[in-house]
């Protein structure tokens, strides 16, 4: 099935990643994964970058 569009401008990055990151990415996928609704390392990437980033804004700005 198909996933929704997001109403949400995007735009396509590329990173490289540590293969350990990408293994967990992978097992996290899996485990919110449901019938009918299959998770994607991406969604489970998208998740955690958001996540992230509103950790990182809570926290102001990091001093150096």
């Amino acid at each position: 099935m198909p996933r929704e569009k997001s109403s949400e401008e995007q735009q396509q990055i590329s990173v490289m990643l540590p293969v350990n990151w990408v293994e967990r990415l992978d097992v996290m996928a899996e485990k919110l994964s449901e019938p009918g609704a299959t998770s994607t390392r991406a969604d489970v990437l998208r998740m955690a970058i958001r996540r992230g980033l509103e950790v990182l804004e809570a926290a102001g700005r990091p001093k150096r």
